[in-house]
């Protein structure tokens, strides 16, 4: 099955796509260009992980 946003959909995920991101940026701002790359890294593998497990537990934290 197939579905499409509408035209107020795609206008409505613009949005939210626009404001998910400057505040993604305000956050990493503190962050020097050397920090952010590993931070990076990190979040990719975390992604990978978890799409390759989509049912796997969490891991506990600590």
């Amino acid at each position: 099955m197939r579905v499409r946003l509408t035209e107020a959909g795609h206008a409505a995920f613009e949005r939210h796509a626009a404001t998910e991101e400057a505040g993604e940026t305000g956050l990493l701002s503190v962050l020097s260009a050397a920090e952010r790359r590993p931070l990076a890294d990190l979040l990719r593998k975390l992604v990978l992980a978890a799409e390759a497990e989509p049912d796997a537990p969490a891991p506990a934290p600590g």
